[in-house]
């Protein structure tokens, strides 16, 4: 017994902390004991609440999660911040900060959504840092799969949702700036995330009031929209690499071939029947294919 618990209660053991960045407090917490994995939400401005079912569904021994909350999301925020403090390089900067004060020579990155692109760009930026990494819901090294990203949506939407969607404004790029404004806009384009409306439904309490800041990705896209592109630079990590994407993410297949073709280690992995958020949309294959992996290659 320690602290009153039973050893094998140790693993659901949460800890936590905060790193001090230059203007800004990042909590994070940390789950289990073992080989270390970095778990990057989606985003840029949710929290990392919704991601936690990777985590808890992972049935891989000896892990040590980590999950940050990221800048400019709801216990990060930065309501004065400008584009400055929220280009692609300072959220780098974050997560080497962390592992700095984890003290840890090298971790396992997994990245969902825009968490992938981030996690692309801290494998451009430290790839001797990194022992695996899992790409979720995939962006691939650029920024290109956007645009179809948005055709992708609105046609599994219907015509009165798509009307709400025109009213609200929003494109790629830019979106409401208000929190309720873009948790609303979300919410109405949520469905098309899914491979089926059913499991949307499901999952309805994996975004609440307050999980979102709205103006976090009116910071970071203009910056790195049709502007940001780190094929040749993660050529460099030779290290084990899972593309694991939902057949019917809004995202396409492309952006895992890109990542295939950068990386030839890559090893690329479609769940049928899934969208972006794979781990709802079919767990059983989604596990299955992450923990073989995590099981494999982790260090």
């Amino acid at each position: 017994m320690i602290c009153g618990l039973p050893a094998l209660l140790l693993f659901f053991v949460q800890t936590s902390g905060i790193v001090h960045r230059p203007g800004i407090d990042l909590p994070y917490v940390t789950q289990g004991e073992g080989r270390p994995v970095l778990l990057l939400s989606g985003g840029p401005g949710f929290t990392s609440d919704y991601v936690r079912g990777v985590m808890d569904g992972c049935k891989t021994k000896g892990l040590r999660w980590i999950l940050l909350e990221q800048r400019g999301t709801p216990r990060a925020r930065m309501d004065r911040g400008t584009a400055k403090e929220f280009t692609i390089d300072e959220y780098v900067k974050d997560l080497e900060a962390l592992r700095e004060q984890l003290h840890l020579k090298k971790w396992n990155v997994i990245g969902h959504s825009w968490g992938s692109m981030l996690a692309h760009a801290y494998l451009a930026a430290h790839p001797d840092h990194v022992s695996s990494i899992v790409f979720l819901g995939n962006t691939g090294p650029d920024t290109t799969m956007l645009e179809p990203a948005g055709d992708n949506i609105d046609r599994f939407l219907t015509p009165a949702e798509r009307a709400e969607e025109a009213k609200a404004g929003a494109n790629a790029v830019n979106g409401p700036a208000e929190d309720g404004a873009a948790l609303k806009l979300f919410m109405l384009q949520a469905p098309a995330y899914f491979f089926s409306r059913e499991t949307f439904e499901k999952n309805l309490g994996l975004f609440p009031e307050g999980c979102l800041v709205g103006n976090t990705e009116n910071l970071v896209f203009p910056q790195v929209v049709g502007k940001w592109d780190v094929s040749k630079a993660i050529s460099r990590y030779k290290g084990p690499v899972l593309a694991l994407q939902g057949r019917q993410d809004i995202l396409g297949e492309t952006p895992v071939w890109k990542d295939k073709m950068a990386m030839p280690q890559t090893q690329v992995s479609f769940v049928e029947r899934a969208g972006h958020m794979t781990w709802l949309d079919s767990p059983k294959p989604f596990f299955d294919l992450l923990d073989a992996f995590l099981a494999a290659n982790a260090k």
